[in-house]
């Protein structure tokens, strides 16, 4: 039942019926998880703040936006980061956080992508699904933990009914598209792969050394040293494995 009303009240925010969609909110709140009710209302406070702009105000956003994308879109990054910094500047429209942040990461600049997508996630619904998204691959590219970014997805993904299935919520799917494009190498075998995989393993990153290794079995045209390499790491995949566990105890 809850997930029904989650359901009615989002499409009511969705066509701007705020108060409708408050009043059902309140009426249903004891039934509904807080921290959906949070995003929920986050939800409408952000419509609220659009709804409260000015024409010309708004106008300017949508233009800023409008040309901004359209230069992302041709990868012409730096004149894009130059209009969304200027919206930022001009507006203090939230939205162009989150801009410069993508802008920042198409140009593989993650550090700099970082601040301005998490102060986009500060008040930020509408790009909050992709932004973590974002975060989640900088966070794997340095090899740092995405689970909160996985729960943070789910979470959202529930209350949106987006098609996020349960595959691509694995850390070495989806959110590992960016590192795994820069590890794939067309059918060329690289035997220095085979190091990094190890590497990983002895890091405690299973799944993803799973993922790769996955990836340095499917090449083609490899040598019998380098099939006989990769059956090697296969039969030591369990040591590794064990090495990690028994290293956190």
């Amino acid at each position: 039942m809850s997930n029904n009303i989650i359901q009615q009240i989002n499409k009511l925010i969705i066509k701007n019926n705020l108060k409708e969609a408050i009043e059902l909110l309140n009426k249903y709140s004891t039934l509904i998880n807080k921290d959906v009710i949070n995003y929920l209302n986050k939800k409408i406070q952000e419509k609220n703040k659009i709804n409260s702009l000015s024409d010309d105000k708004l106008y300017v956003i949508q233009e800023y936006e409008k040309t901004g994308k359209e230069l992302l879109n041709k990868k012409q990054y730096n004149a894009a980061l130059t209009y969304f910094l200027k919206g930022l500047n001009e507006t203090g429209c939230n939205i162009f956080n989150y801009y410069i942040g993508k802008t920042c990461f198409k140009m593989k600049s993650y550090n700099g992508a970082i601040p301005y997508l998490i102060k986009y996630n500060e008040e930020g619904i509408e790009k909050l699904f992709k932004s973590n998204i974002y975060l989640g691959v900088i966070a794997n590219i340095k090899r740092e933990s995405i689970d909160k970014y996985l729960d943070i997805l789910h979470f959202i993904s529930n209350i949106e009914n987006l098609n996020f299935k349960t595959e691509m919520l694995d850390k070495n799917a989806y959110l590992t598209n960016e590192i795994t494009k820069q590890f794939e190498c067309g059918n060329q075998f690289d035997i220095q792969k085979l190091n990094e995989i190890k590497q990983l393993y002895l890091e405690g990153n299973i799944k993803k050394a799973n993922h790769y290794l996955d990836i340095m079995i499917s090449k083609k045209d490899k040598t019998k040293q380098e099939k006989k390499q990769i059956e090697e790491l296969i039969k030591c995949k369990k040591l590794y494995i064990k090495k990690h566990k028994y290293s956190l105890n």
